[in-house]
């Protein structure tokens, strides 16, 4: 397989990317939806494949998360594809060297939803 994904407990990385850790955070996302959520993820993940594409993992980034909160939208409330991409995109960021903390600060809301299961 030349994608990453997760099915239940078990995350496939493709050999390529193996020494991506953000990549394994994406994944885990999925594990822990399974986790609090059951397998209706899987579902649910690939349902916004198919109809959005390359979009099911779009969020806006930085800004979106920005207006997002302005807005009052929660972690919940983004398709599964795209709360595992916050979390990746997270990791990201927090890995940096020079990790801007105005940046990072914008992700908190949605990183704490992620880390109480609010799915």
């Amino acid at each position: 397989r030349s994608r990453a994904f997760a099915l239940w407990h078990t995350i496939h990385l493709p050999e390529r990317g193996r020494d991506d850790l953000s990549l394994l955070v994406h994944e885990i996302t999925h594990v822990f939806q399974y986790e609090k959520i059951g397998s209706i993820y899987i579902g649910e993940a690939l349902y916004a494949q198919w109809t959005l594409g390359r979009g099911a993992y779009q969020y806006g980034g930085t800004p979106g998360l920005k207006q997002a909160h302005h807005e009052g939208k929660p972690y919940k409330a983004y398709t599964r594809e795209q709360q595992a991409q916050i979390a990746q995109d997270y990791y990201q960021l927090i890995t940096q060297a020079t990790c801007p903390p105005d940046q990072s600060a914008i992700y908190e809301p949605y990183i704490q939803g992620l880390r109480k299961g609010e799915f």
